[in-house]
């Protein structure tokens, strides 16, 4: 009887799926917390209470500081007072030379599996309003999509720039950095990648052009930000600009 011996075929190795990375990025930080020393910085806030200066010091103990510029000046914090007496920084301040070493409670193997699970649910929660927004607002691209909006603008686009393919390029990444510029188009254009790449195909360039297309085009729209809710808030915080007194300010807003 002969028997026929086929050859094992070899397996591809394949890049791991986005979740398994976030799972062994997750699983190393949680791995460091064992071997890299805690520490903390001195932190100064003001108390709108006791209306003064609320210093924190790495060991957790708390003193209290008169809420003058002299202060923030011995402390080496280089920050305008009426910026933290106003609220325009409610934010804790890190103190300058001031970190130290603090002593924690090692975590054995059972409590570090139970954090390793809480802090994913706890890191979820609280960027809860985020997680809606792109939700709500992919669902809303979903939808376009399923209709057949976004093709059939495309597609007709793509036949009235015959000749002029350079075009393309230019009207696409235009409209999406003024999505960027305007509400924070980035993360949501994932959407218009399996959209553009036909289009793109079609006038002739390759799948790398659409990237390139998409991505430069929230790059430049976020790097841009005019009325961007995400970046200007933030950047008026760090110039020490009280974003809900400049909206109030506003002549367009009630």
């Amino acid at each position: 009887m002969l028997f026929h011996h086929s050859g094992s075929k070899k397996r591809k190795h394949e890049f791991p799926t986005a979740y398994s990375v976030i799972i062994i990025v997750l699983v190393l930080v949680q791995l460091l917390t064992f071997f890299i020393p805690a520490g903390n910085y001195a932190t100064v806030s003001y108390d709108q209470s006791a209306k003064d200066f609320t210093i924190t010091m790495p060991s957790g103990k708390v003193k209290h500081e008169p809420a003058t510029q002299k202060t923030l000046d011995r402390y080496k914090v280089k920050i305008d007072a009426k910026k933290l007496i106003d609220g325009t920084i409610y934010k804790p301040v890190a103190i300058p030379d001031s970190y130290q070493r603090v002593n924690v409670k090692k975590s054995n193997f059972r409590e570090a599996v139970v954090q390793f699970l809480t802090s994913q649910v706890q890191g979820i929660a609280d960027s809860i309003d985020i997680i809606t927004f792109i939700l709500i607002l992919g669902g809303i691209i979903g939808v376009v999509y399923a209709n057949g909006a976004i093709n059939s603008g495309m597609q007709a686009l793509s036949e009235h720039i015959k000749g002029k393919q350079i075009l393309l390029i230019v009207i696409v990444m235009g409209l999406i950095a003024l999505g960027g510029t305007t509400f924070g188009l980035a993360e949501e254009t994932m959407a218009f990648y399996p959209m553009l790449i036909p289009v793109f195909l079609e006038a002739g360039y390759d799948t790398m052009t659409v990237v390139a297309t998409i991505f430069l085009g929230t790059s430049l729209g976020t790097l841009g930000s005019t009325i961007n809710p995400f970046s200007t808030v933030i950047a008026s915080n760090t110039a020490g600009v009280n974003f809900a007194r400049a909206e109030s300010s506003c002549s367009w807003f009630p």
